[in-house]
């Protein structure tokens, strides 16, 4: 394509002096097919997740050794080679993902015996099989070592990717994740309880029942440690920790007579 006098020609034949762009591209479409179909830009096909995928990346995260100088997305890549290393930034980047890799963390922290499964479970929020790996041009991060030390954590099992596709979750997390119910009714380690506690806000509201963080942070160590395993042996709760109340916030400053225009905030 070339203009003149802000006129459009074209290239192949000559042919022109058409005002509008538009009608150039009608010519290349009619009379140079060929040629127009090659200049078309094909959009690439981003390859999806499936959810056995979603599940066995996150897993070979946690049971990458600790070590200096470790990226641990060129490490994953190596491990998990039917994706590229763009694909595998992306996916490590997103809520879900983070969500599913410190599931199996706790896991580790509360010191589960060797060969057990560490029980993940996907979000509500993928509802389709696969989900679109759609930021495929992120930049990795520097500082993408692994901090946890491996002496703290066991060696979990690792299941090396295939192209098995399971579109009941369920079922695939009760056949693969979870090895019999005794890991999921195991007493609570005080380091479970600790490592709780230092992943919850420091802003967090206090409830119904009028405990503030810190009050737990003193009874962490024991009563709340005895509390915890008492009620998993028993396998009751007591009703009033199941005590709670939901207000109301409103989303703006007028219009208050909406229900649409407030926001309800459940606090338990």
């Amino acid at each position: 394509m070339t203009t003149k006098d802000n006129k459009y020609y074209c290239n192949l034949c000559a042919a022109g002096g058409w005002n509008k762009s538009v009608s150039l591209s009608q010519h290349m479409r009619h009379i140079h097919k060929s040629e127009y179909n090659a200049s078309i830009e094909v959009p690439l096909t981003k390859r999806r997740w499936t959810r056995d995928e979603m599940l066995i990346l996150p897993e070979l995260e946690a049971n990458i050794p600790s070590s200096d100088g470790t990226f641990i997305n060129q490490v994953l890549a190596k491990k998990f080679p039917s994706r590229t290393l763009e694909s595998i930034k992306s996916r490590c980047k997103t809520t879900e993902y983070r969500i599913l890799l410190q599931q199996i963390r706790d896991c580790q922290a509360a010191q589960i015996i060797e060969g057990s499964y560490c029980t993940v479970t996907l979000s509500s929020d993928v509802n389709s099989t696969t989900v679109v790996n759609n930021s495929i041009n992120l930049t990795e991060d520097n500082d993408n070592s692994n901090d946890c030390s491996s002496n703290d954590r066991p060696n979990l099992t690792v299941r090396e990717a295939d192209s098995t596709t399971y579109p009941n979750i369920r079922q695939y997390i009760q056949e693969k994740i979870i090895n019999g119910y005794n890991v999921l009714l195991a007493p609570i380690t005080r380091e479970e309880i600790v490592l709780a506690i230092k992943q919850t806000n420091n802003k967090a509201a206090v409830g119904p029942d009028h405990v503030s963080l810190n009050d737990v942070q003193r009874i962490a160590r024991n009563e709340l440690w005895y509390a915890y395993n008492i009620w998993i042996g028993s396998r009751r709760i007591p009703d009033q920790l199941k005590i709670n109340r939901t207000v109301l916030l409103p989303k703006g400053k007028d219009s208050f007579e909406n229900i649409k225009n407030w926001r309800p905030i459940a606090i338990a």
